[in-house]
Order: C-alpha cells, then structure tokens, then sequence
C-alpha cells in the first residue's frame, strides 16, 4: 500500500511544481506590464516637462524682444532665462527615467539592451476603457480561489495529505504472493541424447502484519496531522490578506477612474487659463508672475492626470496577478 501511495505523492510534486511554473509566469506577466506603464508615465512625463519648457522658451525670448525695444528690464531678462535653466535638469532626469524603464522593461521581456522600445500609446488612451474595466473588476471581490498563492498552497496541502495517506498504509497489513517454475535437464555423456527433464515449482504466500515499530509509524502520523491542520490555518489567513488586498485593488482602481476624470477637467481648465493668460501676456495686460502660475498649474494637473492613469494601470494589473485572471494564452515567449 506505501508504494502505490507513494506514487500519488509523485503525482503531487509534479502538480506543485507546474502551478510553481504558472505562478512565475503569472508574476513576470504582472512585472512586465508594471515596467511598461512606468515607461509610459516617463514618456508622458517627459512630453509634459518639454511643453513646459517650450513655454519657458517663448517667454525667455518675447522678454529678450522687449529688452531689445527699450520696454523691459534685464532682470526680466534674468529671471525668464534662469527659468528655462531650471527646466532644463528636469528634462535630464526625465531622459534617465525613460532610459532606466527601457533597459527594466528590454530585461524582462529577455531583449537585448541595445533594443529600444518606442510605445506608440500614451496613458491617456486608456482613459477611453478605465470605466468599463473598473465596472467589471468590482465582479472580482473575494474571488480569491484562482490566486496563485492560495494555488500553491493548496499543491502544497495535497502533498502533506497524500504523505499522510503514505503514513497510514504502514499500518496496513501486506500479502506478498510469488511463484516459480523451472525446468532442469541433465544428460549422461551426449549433450544432445538421452537428457533426463526436472520440472519443479514454488509457490509462496507471505503475510505481513506491521505490530510494533516503537511508536515511529503513530508520531509520523502526529507530524503530518499537525502539519496538515498548520496548512490549513495558513490557507485560511492568507485567503483573509488576499481578500483584503483585491478588495484594496478595486477599491484603489475605483478611486483612480474619479481622480483620473477630475484630472481630466483640472486640465482642461488649466489649458484655458493658461491660453488666456499667454493671450493677455502678449498684450501687456497680465504680468509675468501670472503667466509663469498659469504655467506650472497646467504642469502640474498635466502630471496629476499621467500620475492617476499609471496607478489605475498598476492597481489594475495587480489586481489581475491577485485573481489570476491573467491570460497565459496571450503571452508568448520572445524568439
């Protein structure tokens, strides 16, 4: 009985080891999708800091025109350049973040370096399908049983009950049955006359009946009970934390789609003030303090909108990893 078994615990291992296979893959899957919204978010990044700066440049050169014509002072002058010098590291930085998520994102996907990834989608494009996703995400709450942890874990827990299956067999009496027949010959001179054929056979039953072993086979069973009952008290926890971590995904990907969409308005009624300032700036009738705030408010709601898509995509994705609803399918290896 230990033998056959032991040969469903072989099974178990197997079934382990590729649910420890799909878990790997479901986990690149998740960090490859991650390294690719970080580089959108460089890029968005990057496209908003050059606006900016392209802003700071037509300021700097309307007041060096005017400097030129008698009508503006050179600290005005100054304080216009000093203001595209300061864009100017941003810009830098914006570079090495669009560098370092190309390099994390060639690496995962087993590229070479040398490879540059151009996106040709921005986060905005998937503002169109946020509200949708977000809808059918709120299906997912507490729909735990896919995780690829609780899968393991439960790969895990059928091994230790098919090993407590293995303990209790030794218990179990064994009947060994053999048998065997032969044919002997013998000649007295001639190897090929006059032999003398000698069939004999055996017949063998044997019983088995396991009685003491100093208690070894009745503590394995204690062990693996024990451990049994552990798996499943950690089974219970870990479905409680990810409950509560799928529930934090929705939650978070729900408020995202609002602040994405308030986002959204911000800009557009930054790009409005700032249009009217910049119109008003050419005429003289606004100062450059107002100008250079209309500037940085639409900078900065521009960021806020990229910054509220890229955590929607993130919360997204793992909430996706939590599930386990990633489509293995769709994912092929690089050639």
């Amino acid at each position: 009985p230990q033998i056959w078994k032991s040969l469903k615990i072989s099974d178990a291992q197997i079934y382990q080891q590729v649910v420890t296979a799909q878990n790997s893959r479901l986990e690149l899957v998740n960090n490859v999708k991650s390294a690719y919204y970080q580089l959108l978010l460089a890029l968005d990044s990057k496209k908003t800091l050059e606006e900016s700066y392209q802003m700071a440049l037509f300021t700097a050169d309307i007041y060096q025109k005017q400097y030129e014509l008698g009508t503006a002072s050179r600290y005005d002058v100054l304080r216009t350049s000093v203001q595209v010098k300061n864009v100017e590291p941003e810009l830098a930085q914006a570079d090495i973040s669009i560098k370092r998520a190309q390099l994390q994102l060639s690496v995962l996907m087993g590229l070479s370096g040398h490879i540059t990834i151009q996106p040709t989608v921005s986060l905005n494009d998937y503002e169109k399908t946020m509200l949708s996703d977000a809808m059918e995400a709120t299906s997912l709450r507490h729909n735990s049983e896919a995780n690829p942890q609780l899968r393991l874990l439960d790969a895990q827990t059928s091994l230790v009950s098919r090993n407590l299956d293995m303990q209790k067999a030794a218990w179990w009496p064994t009947l060994a049955l053999s048998a065997n027949y032969n044919w002997t010959s013998s000649s007295n001179g001639n190897p090929f006359a006059n032999f003398r054929w000698n069939p004999y056979s055996v017949l063998g039953l044997t019983l088995n009946v396991p009685l003491f072993e100093g208690g070894q086979r009745y503590n394995r069973i204690r062990q693996a009970r024990v451990q049994l009952d552990e798996m499943a008290l950690n089974r219970q926890d870990l479905k409680n934390s990810v409950d509560m971590q799928i529930d934090l995904a929705v939650d978070n990907m729900n408020t995202n789609v609002k602040q994405v969409g308030s986002c959204a308005e911000s800009v557009k009624q930054a790009v409005m003030a700032h249009d009217i300032a910049s119109e008003s700036f050419k005429i003289g009738a606004t100062s450059y303090l107002e100008l250079r705030d209309s500037e940085l408010a639409l900078t900065r709601s521009r960021l806020a909108y990229y910054q509220a898509i890229y955590n929607y995509l993130i919360a997204r994705s793992e909430l996706e990893l939590l599930t386990g609803s990633f489509d293995l399918n769709a994912f092929t290896p690089a050639q």
